[in-house]
C-alpha cells in the first residue's frame, strides 16, 4: 500500500474513490490472510467479518465511481443534494 498525504490525493471525486478503495482493499486482504493464523475463534470470526464488510464497502465505491443508478439520480452531484433540517420536527 502506498503512503500518500491528503495533499497527495487527488481532488477528482473518482480518483479519489479509486485511492479509497485501494486502501479498503488492503485492509480487507489483511484481515481475511490472517485470519487462519489466529487460535482464538472470536478474533478469527472478527477478522472475517471484517473482510466482509470491507467487500461491501469496496463494492459501493466501485459503483460510484461508475456511476451507478443509485449515484445517478440521487446523488450525481454532492452540492445539489436536498440539504436536511437540523430540526428534528420538520
Amino acid at each position: 500500500m502506498e503512503n500518500q498525504t491528503t495533499n497527495e490525493i487527488s481532488q477528482n471525486p473518482k480518483e479519489l474513490m479509486k485511492s479509497i478503495e485501494d486502501i479498503l482493499a488492503s485492509v480487507k486482504d489483511l484481515c481475511r490472510s490472517n485470519s487462519g493464523a489466529l487460535s482464538d475463534p472470536m478474533g478469527k470470526a472478527l477478522l472475517e467479518t471484517s473482510g466482509d464488510v470491507l467487500e461491501g464497502l469496496i463494492k459501493t465505491f466501485e459503483h460510484y465511481r461508475e456511476g451507478g443508478e443509485v449515484w445517478k439520480t440521487e446523488y450525481m452531484d454532492y452540492d445539489e443534494r436536498p440539504q436536511k433540517s437540523s430540526d428534528p420536527w420538520d
